[in-house]
């Protein structure tokens, strides 16, 4: 028998992958705090970084003062995790966790959400790494090697400070970047496929991370 390909298994998967939200108590934290956050997370969960699909949703915020962003009241800290890591994932309620010298307190999990089948996906930072000069054949080589069909748009330029990098100057070398990315036209098996899969590296950052986007449509007849 084949063995399935990647879109296949991924395919497969789907169904048993999640998006776990956690209410988020905090004040401020630096604008470039992804990094951060996402090694107090692997600090409170080591298995973290050993799980493939595992990512960490971007934090909505407003921009502050002194190079801080503020946390809306109602923050919430979204995790993609398979189904089978939603107990081991609840060990944060009630962790305080250390992001560069901001103290963020973790409340309470809301229910496991499934992947919600579309067409248009969007994910607000893709990298592959500390350039980005050949993102739009990067994902175009992706994609077909993939064997996803449907359209994609690039968006704007994106950059943050890589792992490791947090609490030191921010340098070219310790940078990464890429672009907004949004896929369009997709069938929904590719697009569900592709929740799971993420684009491009460093998920815990946030990066590569598809959540469903407002409609595109009639640019492409992508077969269901």
């Amino acid at each position: 028998m084949a063995l399935p390909t990647a879109l296949e298994a991924a395919q497969q998967a789907a169904a048993h992958t999640v998006d776990l939200a956690f209410e988020l108590a905090g004040r401020d934290l630096p604008r470039e705090h992804c990094a951060a956050l996402a090694a107090a997370l692997q600090q409170a969960l080591p298995w973290l970084a050993e799980e493939p699909q595992a990512g960490v949703h971007a934090l909505r915020s407003s921009p502050g003062e002194d190079d801080l962003v503020l946390l809306p009241r109602r923050a919430r800290l979204g995790l993609r995790l398979p189904a089978a890591r939603v107990a081991q994932a609840r060990a944060l309620c009630g962790q305080r966790l250390d992001v560069d010298g901001h103290p963020l307190q973790v409340g309470a999990a809301a229910p496991p959400r499934e992947l919600v089948p579309t067409r248009t996906l969007y994910a607000d930072f893709v990298c592959w790494g500390p350039a980005d000069e050949d993102f739009d054949a990067q994902v175009a080589s992706t994609l077909a090697e993939l064997g996803v069909t449907g359209h994609w748009i690039s968006g704007g330029a994106r950059s943050t400070l890589a792992p490791g990098s947090e609490g030191r100057p921010s340098t070219e070398s310790s940078r990464l970047h890429g672009h907004a990315l949004v896929l369009h036209d997709l069938p929904q098996r590719h697009a569900l496929a592709l929740q799971v899969l993420g684009l491009g590296r460093h998920r815990l950052l946030g990066c590569g991370l598809f959540v469903p986007h407002k409609t595109i449509t009639g640019l492409g007849s992508p077969e269901d």
